[in-house]
C-alpha cells in the first residue's frame, strides 16, 4: 500500500467515498424542531454560500456553540446535545451542503468550500466567534474553518473523525473500516451492543438518514484525495482543541486518529470509554459532559 494519501486513496473501491462522503439526506431541517422541542424557533432560516442557500436552525442564549453533523445526519442528529446546551449556550446547528434541507453542492464543490459555509451561517446568525462541535465528516469543516478563519472559532472539538487530514493512520483505518463491511461504512455509525440494547434508538438514529442517495462520486474523491489538507497545517490551529475518540470506533480507532491531536498546539485527547464512532448519540451525558468541561475551561 502506498503512502501517498492520493495516491493510496485512487488504489480504494469507490464504495469508500460513496459510503462515507456520497451520501444525502432528504430529511428538512425542520425535522430538528420536531426532535428537539418547543426551544427550537428559526428552523430552517438560510445563508447565502456558495451561490446557493444554507440551511441552520439556532436556539439557546449565550455564548455560542455551533454543531456540525457526520455523514450518517444532518442538524437534527445532535437533539441530544441541543435539549442540555440550549439551557446555556446559543446553540446552532447546521445542516451541511447535501444533507437535511441544504441544497445539493455544486459540482466543483471540494473541501476548500467548506470554511466560507461555515462562515456564512456565523454571519447569518450574528455571531463573531463560537466553538464548533464536529463529528465525523463535519470535522473537514470544522478544522479548515479553524485554520482559515481562526478569528472566528473560540474553541474546537474534533469528535470520531481524521478532520479532512492526510494522515496514513487515519486514511488506512478508513481503508479498512470499508473492507469489512463491502464499503457499507454507515453500518458501522453505532456498536453492535447498542443496536441490541437500544433497537428504538438505532431506529431513531436510522431514521434521519433514511432518505440518504448516492451523492457526486467525483466530490465524493476530493474529500479523501486532493481535498485533504497537509497535516503542517494543524500546527496553524490557534484555538484550544477538543479531540474525542470512542474506545471502540471501527471507523478511527483512538489509536489511528492520536497523533492528529498531538500536532495541534493547545489541544488534548480524550478517549470515551464503550463507546463506538458516535459517542455524541450512544453515550449523550457522557459526550455533554465532556464538552460542556472543555467550554468551561477556555473561559
Amino acid at each position: 500500500m502506498s503512502n501517498d494519501p492520493e495516491a493510496w486513496i485512487e488504489e480504494e473501491p469507490q464504495t469508500l467515498f460513496d459510503a462515507k462522503i456520497g451520501r444525502r439526506s432528504l430529511l428538512a431541517g425542520a425535522a430538528g424542531a420536531m426532535l428537539i422541542g418547543g426551544g427550537a424557533s428559526g428552523i430552517a432560516t438560510k445563508a447565502q454560500a456558495q451561490g446557493a442557500p444554507l440551511s441552520w436552525f439556532s436556539t439557546g442564549t449565550g455564548d455560542p456553540v455551533v454543531f456540525i453533523h457526520g455523514a450518517g445526519g444532518n442538524a437534527s442528529i445532535w437533539f441530544q446535545q441541543i435539549d442540555g446546551f440550549r439551557q446555556t449556550f446559543q446553540t446552532i446547528a447546521l445542516d451541511l451542503r447535501g444533507y437535511g434541507a441544504s441544497p445539493d453542492p455544486a459540482p466543483d464543490f471540494s473541501p476548500a468550500n467548506l470554511t466560507a459555509d461555515v462562515v456564512s451561517v456565523l454571519d447569518a446568525a450574528g455571531v463573531d466567534r463560537a466553538v464548533l462541535v464536529c463529528q465525523s465528516l463535519g470535522g473537514w469543516a470544522g478544522l479548515r474553518t479553524a485554520v482559515e478563519a481562526p478569528e472566528r472559532v473560540r474553541g474546537l472539538v474534533l469528535c470520531n473523525t481524521m478532520a479532512g487530514v492526510a494522515h496514513m493512520p487515519a486514511l488506512q483505518a478508513l481503508g479498512q473500516a470499508a473492507a469489512s463491511v463491502n464499503g457499507n461504512i454507515p453500518s458501522l455509525a453505532l456498536t453492535p451492543e447498542f443496536v441490541a440494547n437500544r433497537p428504538e434508538m438505532a431506529h431513531l438514529y436510522r431514521s434521519v438518514g433514511v432518505g440518504n442517495r448516492p451523492n457526486d462520486p467525483e466530490i465524493a474523491k476530493r474529500f479523501t484525495g486532493s481535498g485533504l489538507l497537509p497535516p503542517e497545517r494543524l500546527s496553524d490551529v490557534a484555538c484550544p482543541t477538543l479531540m474525542i475518540a470512542g474506545e471502540n470506533d471501527p471507523i478511527w480507532p483512538p489509536a489511528s486518529i492520536q497523533l492528529i491531536a498531538a500536532q495541534i498546539p493547545n489541544s488534548r485527547f480524550e478517549v470515551i470509554a464503550g463507546a463506538g464512532h458516535s459517542p455524541y448519540f450512544e453515550t449523550p451525558e457522557t459526550f455533554n459532559e465532556t464538552v460542556m468541561d472543555f467550554i468551561s475551561s477556555i473561559g
